[in-house]
């Protein structure tokens, strides 16, 4: 994917895969898996919005140009990713949806209209911050220096430093008590300057 979106599971509950959710407009902007139990079901999304200015962020809107689309990236992500979740609310099975990943926006980000704002679409879609719910906080998760300050006194200037990565969740499962989240202290992953966002669901 364009994007660099994975997602990937224990075989253990690999005969619980009903598809696969790739994204259709051929930009890598999210990739997924859809889990299905008996009465129940699970959307897994992996998401990356690229930052404006990007080399990525720019492609993306060449090509919505090019198509006479006049939204932002970040509209038409969020209006598709709707778009996917509205047939989950009238299913017969009550589904579950859990999507993270770096979306290049802080949750206090105001937009124009719903689509133009990471939290206004979480609200629309019935989602939860699962680290705000929990922790009552959103932790920094990127490092404007390009990691190169430590997690400490002596790190980057707490400006240099933003929380734009996020995991939002079906309300009923950020309430569950048995669910947990947390972002990753002290841990650089494959020299990445953002840290790891972690979330423990119980899928029983």
């Amino acid at each position: 994917h364009e994007g660099g979106t994975l997602v990937g599971l224990h075989e253990s509950y690999r005969h619980l895969v009903s598809s696969k959710v790739r994204d259709s407009s051929g930009m890598g902007r999210f990739t997924g898996l859809r889990i299905e139990g008996k009465d129940q079901g699970l959307l897994i999304l992996a998401i990356h919005v690229p930052g404006e200015g990007s080399a990525t962020h720019t492609r993306q809107a060449e090509r919505l140009a090019n198509k006479q689309d006049t939204r932002t990236p970040l509209q038409r992500l969020l209006e598709d990713l709707r778009d996917m979740l509205q047939p989950l609310e009238t299913n017969k099975k009550l589904y579950s949806v859990v999507m993270g990943g770096d979306w290049n926006q802080t949750w206090t980000a105001q937009g124009c209209n719903v689509m133009e704002s990471v939290h206004s679409f979480a609200e629309s879609a019935g989602l939860s911050n699962m680290m705000l719910e929990r922790h009552g906080r959103i932790p920094w998760t990127f490092d404007g220096r390009n990691g190169k300050g430590k997690d400490k006194d002596d790190g980057p200037a707490p400006t240099a430093r933003t929380a734009i990565d996020h995991i939002l969740v079906t309300t009923r499962i950020a309430k569950n008590p048995t669910t947990r989240s947390g972002v990753a202290q002290r841990e650089v992953l494959n020299g990445s300057d953002h840290r790891a966002l972690i979330i423990d669901v119980n899928a029983e």
